[in-house]
């Protein structure tokens, strides 16, 4: 059963997984439900809970539309949002999850809330790079309105990524991830709308790496080995800037790690998911 909370004009709908006070705040990718994270419940320890949320436009979470197009979440605003849904939780540190975009998600909240955080899990994290075409298509006018005409008609983007495909410019599963997220109208707007309402939620890793250098938490960062979306590289590279390699895992899997591969190499390694209790 899903609970929310508002603050403000901002809701988010959110699932609970364990009863224990140790809490996670989880964050899904794109497309994805917070149950995605359920795959963890077998390995919760008695003291532990998840608490797994719906992004913005997902879900039963509520973003205005009004706002989605011209003024979209700040971090200013997002600080604001969490700090009161942790007044509301009861918290005062936690833990934080996040797979793909909802990594990102992570990136923003342990750069602004670092004094609050115990320790941090990503999983094929976005962030760590901007897309140019995310840049363009989200930030500037005329890629917007290109955009909008895609809602409308994609048969362009289809070409052109079967063009891409066939020059070896883009892999057959991006090929292939392309026409998953864009082959309905439904699937364009919500890509539109996610993109739009996060598109200044972007992590600043010198920050998030210099807080991490005067006073290093528990983080981990898994990637796949054959992920063709988010490549171990990335991890790699913001490893480096941490000054900690041992934050990098890379497991033999694609993009899509939250299942039972993933669960047995938590369990097998469990201050990754909770190091104050284990």
């Amino acid at each position: 059963m899903k609970s929310d909370f508002t603050y403000n004009e901002l809701k988010i709908a959110y699932v609970q997984y364990g009863t224990g006070t140790e809490t996670s705040i989880c964050f899904p990718g794109f497309g994805r439900p917070s149950e995605d994270f359920k795959f963890l419940q077998p390995i919760l320890k008695p003291n532990q809970r998840l608490i797994c949320v719906d992004l913005f436009a997902h879900g039963e979470s509520i973003f205005p539309a009004t706002r989605i197009m011209n003024d979209p979440l700040s971090k200013e605003e997002w600080i604001h949002f969490m700090n009161a849904f942790l007044l509301h939780l009861k918290l005062n540190t936690f833990h934080l999850i996040g797979y793909s975009m909802g990594g990102r998600v992570v990136l923003v909240t342990m750069e602004l809330m670092y004094d609050r955080i115990i320790s941090v899990l990503l999983i094929a994290p976005d962030g760590l790079k901007i897309n140019p075409f995310y840049r363009f298509a989200s930030g500037t006018a005329i890629g917007r309105k290109m955009y909008h005409s895609i809602i409308q008609n994609p048969t362009r983007i289809f070409a052109l990524a079967k063009w891409l495909n066939k020059v070896g410019l883009l892999t057959d599963k991006l090929h292939r991830f392309v026409h998953v997220h864009l082959d309905t109208r439904e699937k364009r707007e919500l890509v539109r709308d996610a993109w739009m309402i996060y598109r200044k939620i972007f992590p600043d890793k010198k920050r998030i790496a210099s807080l991490y250098k005067s006073n290093p938490i528990s983080f981990h960062m898994i990637f796949g080995k054959f992920d063709s979306v988010i490549v171990p590289q990335l991890g790699q590279k913001f490893a480096a800037q941490l000054g900690d390699k041992k934050t990098l895992h890379v497991l033999p899997m694609g993009h899509r790690m939250l299942g039972v591969e993933l669960q047995n190499y938590l369990n097998d390694n469990p201050s990754m998911l909770s190091p104050q209790i284990i």
